[in-house]
């Protein structure tokens, strides 16, 4: 018997972590109005250390999304709004 690694694992933590997303399908749907969705938003620090010993400084910023929770996955160039995470059991804004 095989292991529901999505309904098992990931959606218990998706559950718990995911925030509330506006997303504006300008590339994957052109025409489609915005809809909102939910997703897992972090940023991670990067620090690469040159061969002459300097510090190059970057980050990769990521949203996490559930793939059965879309019919059509974004892409990159859609847009995103993403509320302060204060905001994060508030109603969203109309669009």
């Amino acid at each position: 018997m095989g292991v529901d690694h999505s309904t098992m694992m990931y959606l218990p933590n998706y559950n718990f972590w995911a925030r509330p997303v506006t997303f504006y399908p300008v590339k994957s749907q052109p025409g489609v109005p915005s809809y909102n969705a939910r997703g897992i938003f972090g940023t991670v620090d990067i620090d690469i250390v040159a061969m002459d010993g300097s510090d190059v400084s970057e980050q990769r910023t990521i949203l996490d999304i559930l793939e059965r929770e879309f019919a059509v996955l974004p892409v990159q160039q859609d847009r995103l709004y993403i509320p302060n995470e204060c905001l994060h059991d508030a109603q969203l804004p109309e669009v």
